[in-house]
């Protein structure tokens, strides 16, 4: 899709307006009630984008964006991605995540095209990976337990990543696989540890987001090859 997010906004605000304008001219109670479920949902998304960091979280990934696939997606109710996400106006959307409670909370917060899936995700992205599905961007924002699983196998996550995927990973876990926080370092790694990975994609940047566990980072990588990855590859974390 062509152009830029706000422009994107801007186009179907305007076709909205156009098409429902008269409508709810002619229909002042379904106005005010269009008016009454645009502050609930805004006030939602408000009080998530108040604790949001824009500059924590590589938003230009999303400019020429057209579907994302969100791993882990609850636990914040999308604080740390997914509302980058929606502000970007992306309508095809899969939130995938085991907590089906969260996962309710959300989907009464953002665009009701979004889908949910309570599931695992490991299990998830097996099956999408299997059934050759794939998304232009793929956000894996894991627990700290789950990192080093993650990390070590990015081979059905980079699978179904279209032009990009962003992982989050902690100073304590780049630092047992001898890596700083760079791209330069996590190409170094990911050159030796899973060669087949590293010749589809780039490590275009690691950016800081807290400082929870000594800093806890997203690692952006850009798919920039086609190459399917159906054989076995992963780095043992025994």
């Amino acid at each position: 899709m062509s152009g830029s997010a706000a422009d994107r906004r801007s186009a179907i605000m305007a076709r909205l307006r156009h098409t429902l304008g008269p409508f709810l001219d002619r229909h002042p109670h379904l106005r005010r009630a269009r008016e009454r479920m645009r502050s609930a949902f805004m006030s939602k998304m408000g009080k998530i984008r108040a604790h949001s960091d824009p500059s924590s979280f590589p938003i230009y990934i999303l400019d020429q964006a057209e579907s994302a696939a969100c791993f882990f997606s609850a636990a914040y109710l999308g604080r740390n991605a997914e509302i980058f996400v929606a502000d970007a106006g992306l309508a095809d959307v899969l939130l995938v995540d085991i907590d089906g409670d969260r996962l309710s909370e959300m989907a009464a917060i953002y665009p009701k095209q979004w889908r949910t899936q309570t599931a695992d995700a490991f299990a998830t992205v097996e099956l999408l990976a299997t059934e050759n599905r794939s998304f232009d961007v793929v956000i894996v924002d894991p627990y700290t337990g789950l990192m080093q699983r993650i990390l070590f196998d990015l081979r059905p996550w980079m699978a179904i990543s279209g032009l990009w995927l962003v992982i989050g990973t902690s100073a304590p876990l780049l630092a047992e696989i001898g890596c700083q926080p760079t791209s330069h370092s996590l190409t170094r790694w990911l050159t030796e540890a899973q060669p087949d990975v590293a010749a589809i994609c780039a490590v275009t940047e690691v950016i800081f987001r807290d400082d929870f566990m000594g800093g806890i980072y997203w690692i952006v990588m850009r798919r920039v090859a086609a190459v399917e990855l159906n054989s076995p590859g992963a780095v043992s974390i025994e």
